[in-house]
């Protein structure tokens, strides 16, 4: 998975305009992401992640 250089980097060398959409877009991509990491590490086997 890059990092946070890796994707300044792709921006900076591809010189893509930074506007407040692609960055609520990035953020909001980020937070999935930890979000899905995080529930599937709590999850028990077996069990939904969801409460019941």
């Amino acid at each position: 998975m890059p990092g946070l250089g890796s994707l300044a980097s792709a921006l900076y060398i591809l010189n893509l305009p930074v506007d407040d959409a692609m960055v609520t877009g990035l953020a909001t991509a980020a937070a999935a992401g930890i979000t899905a990491l995080a529930d599937r590490h709590h999850s028990i086997p077996g069990e939904s992640a969801e409460p019941s």
